[in-house]
């Protein structure tokens, strides 16, 4: 099976305190990538989110 891209904003991640879990899905089947600016600034502040393959994903409050 072939593994899907998993990316995040480095901001996004420590400002929604999602990084420890991050690590976590680095030994299942994604290719987990965490970069710098992605350049969704309005995603970033809101709330936490992912590109799936290139498509955004993201978590209403409270889900994380």
């Amino acid at each position: 099976m072939e593994s899907r891209r998993l990316e995040f904003c480095a901001g996004n991640t420590m400002r929604h305190e999602l990084y420890d879990n991050l690590l976590k899905l680095k030994d299942k089947q994604y290719d987990v990538r965490v970069n710098g600016c992605m350049g969704r600034c309005r995603e970033c502040r809101e709330q936490p989110f992912a590109l799936l393959d290139g498509q955004v994903i993201a978590l209403e409050k409270g889900e994380a």
